[in-house]
């Protein structure tokens, strides 16, 4: 797994061109990061992270053009991927890679 790049300690003093090349690589390894953390998804997972996306994108488009939800199906996408995501990503789990609790 790639480590995400942290900005120098002499940030400051460098130059524009040695800038530009830090976010270059900075963008890269974000990249890697992303790209690892999707490859290590089981097909439950990545199917919950799909659905969800899509749920998300169909109520941002039609919240955003007519500020109403006019597509009956918008949420029941949206209640069936947070199904998909409670279920699939296990809250116990997540507060244990993170150390802490959940509190609803």
């Amino acid at each position: 797994m790639s480590d995400f790049i942290d900005f120098p300690d002499n940030w400051a003093t460098l130059a524009e061109e040695q800038r530009e090349e830090f976010y270059a690589t900075r963008r890269a390894s974000a990249e890697l990061i992303r790209r690892d953390g999707i490859a290590a998804l089981s097909q439950d997972q990545l199917k919950a992270v799909i659905e969800a996306r899509e749920a998300l994108r169909d109520f941002m488009t039609e919240w955003s053009e007519f500020f109403d939800i006019a597509d009956a199906d918008t949420p029941r996408k949206l209640q069936r991927a947070f199904w998909s995501m409670n279920n699939v990503f296990d809250q116990d789990l997540i507060d244990a890679s993170m150390g802490e609790p959940y509190c609803d």
